[in-house]
């Protein structure tokens, strides 16, 4: 079931609210949602619900055990069982159609005649990758003694399974859910904020995302696109997938906060940023905290060495980007940038060393660009919050030339960082290397150039117009989090009748899955 289908919209979430707030008002709230949010997931297919059932009862007995013993052994076996079986349903189900193909071809290349594993074709469950995280990161935390276990089933259950984050994140801890499965509160201050979150959402998936989408298809689906297309599709998927994927969470956290709960961000304007460390900060927020958590720094982080952190980076991206599909394009993604982001590191701490050395008045001068802001939330950072600014006050008669060379040196990294990303999400668009190379080929000119003017008029000029509009919303524009969101009659009509175009364009175009349904 869609978020942005009327089945959703019209049906499945005026039950939802009718039976929470009307028929379980004194109990049972949790078992509810626990019950609609399997009926949301098993609309597509019900026998799936058996995998995401089977991985909430282990984590669950999982989670029991690892904290009632002290024995180090026995916490030991529960955790493995727990990631061993996460992992398995997820490797199985979202990998083994890869890895299959991928030693058939090798065992070709050496003369074999027949397929030495054979394709079975596995269907891949929707949001395997979001509820297998999720649940193991309960199992995980309880080890680590950073969470305690649920007071029931009942409240575990509906903690993986609860529909508004359940197919596409955010990737939500158990520990910073657990208070509100007990105590939440519903305010209509809360509910309001909830639908407009939701509408907003709405508007950026079926207006924005799905109004580019025209654009990507005519580069990423050309066999040789040319420049002006392969430039303007580029550049329309990086704008898809952002308001697709910022649309959805948007949406999942309306929706938690009409229900009274309270998602974490997952978005905060990632082409706002000024490196590519920043990026991984403001992107997928819930996802790179845990690759840092629970990958990053478990493989030593940056304790072991520059050498070792490199390789972590490295290695961490590269399992991230694998996490995204079945397809050796994501692992390409991944690894362009753990490597970005190891030899953005290196080039940190060459220039700290280099600012260090320096006499004390041109130390102040280097380090406008970082604002003096604290670095958290991506691999690269370790969790040890560093911050490449200088905490030396900077000489009052040097301050409006400084503000002047931070905001041009700012708005260079921001434009550099962002081509880079561009760079990276023609792997991640692509569906083969041979056709991202073709993509590639096109930006540089080698497959012609189209007339321009032509290539506005063919066709519908719409599409252009909101990737201009999305530009402008990505880089200008405050994000949803921070817009001050108000509850007099001009807000309230200006949502009214944005939550009516976006149904209307829903009527006109049928409803469109999320892109990282596939993930």
């Amino acid at each position: 079931m869609l978020f942005n289908s009327y089945e959703f919209i019209f049906l499945f979430l005026p039950i939802v609210l009718a039976g929470y707030y009307l028929l379980f008002r004194k109990g049972g709230r949790l078992g509810f949602l626990t019950v609609m949010s399997y009926l949301f997931y098993g609309w597509w297919d019900w026998r799936f619900c058996s995998l995401m059932l089977i991985s909430t009862l282990i984590d669950y007995q999982a989670g029991r055990h690892i904290y009632a013993s002290e024995d180090v052994r026995v916490r030991r076996r529960w955790l493995l069982l727990s990631v061993a079986s996460n992992l398995s349903l997820l490797g199985f189900f979202k990998y083994f159609d890869l890895v299959a193909r991928s030693v058939n071809q090798m065992t070709a290349w050496f003369g074999a005649d027949a397929a030495v594993i054979p394709l079975l074709h596995v269907v891949l469950p929707v949001g395997i990758s979001f509820y297998t995280f999720q649940s193991m990161s309960y199992s995980l935390d309880i080890y680590q003694r950073a969470a305690k276990p649920a007071r029931s089933i009942w409240d575990f259950a509906c903690y993986v399974a609860l529909f508004p984050q359940l197919i596409a994140g955010p990737i939500v801890r158990y520990r910073d859910l657990a208070e509100q499965l007990v105590h939440r509160t519903h305010t209509w201050a809360k509910a309001s904020l909830g639908i407009s979150f939701f509408i907003v959402g709405l508007a950026k998936k079926v207006i924005l995302a799905d109004g580019v989408a025209f654009l990507v298809a005519d580069a990423f689906e050309a066999s040789a696109p040319g420049l002006f297309s392969a430039w303007i599709g580029t550049l329309a998927y990086t704008m898809q997938i952002y308001f697709d994927f910022s649309g959805y969470s948007d949406m999942a956290v309306g929706l938690g906060l009409m229900l009274g709960f309270r998602l974490p961000q997952n978005f905060h304007s990632p082409y706002k940023a000024t490196s590519i460390t920043d990026f991984w900060r403001r992107w997928h927020i819930s996802l790179s905290s845990w690759l840092r958590d629970y990958l990053y720094i478990p493989l030593g982080g940056n304790r072991l060495g520059a050498v070792r952190t490199y390789v972590n980076l490295f290695i961490t991206m590269l399992l991230g980007g694998l996490w995204h599909g079945a397809n050796w394009n994501f692992v390409v993604w991944g690894g362009y940038h753990g490597l970005l982001l190891a030899i953005e590191r290196k080039f940190n701490e060459r220039r700290q060393a280099k600012v260090a050395r320096r006499p004390l008045g041109s130390a102040a001068k280097e380090s406008p660009d970082s604002g003096g802001r604290r670095d958290k939330g991506s691999p690269a950072d370790g969790g040890n919050g560093e911050t490449a600014s200088s905490s030396l006050p900077r000489p009052s008669g040097e301050r409006i030339e400084v503000r002047g060379h931070s905001l041009i040196t700012r708005s260079l990294r921001r434009l550099f960082t962002f081509l880079l990303v561009m760079i990276g999400w023609v792997f991640f668009r692509a569906d083969t290397m041979g056709q991202a190379m073709a993509v590639f080929r096109g930006m540089l000119g080698l497959n012609g150039v189209e007339a321009v003017v032509w290539a506005l008029i063919r066709g519908n000029p719409l599409p252009y117009l909101l990737l201009v509009l999305t530009l402008g919303l990505a880089f200008v524009c405050p994000n949803t989090w921070e817009i001050r969101w108000r509850t007099n009659p001009l807000w309230f009509l200006g949502l009214v009748a944005l939550f009516v175009l976006a149904i209307a364009t829903i009527f006109v175009n049928t409803a469109s899955p999320f892109l990282y349904f596939q993930f």
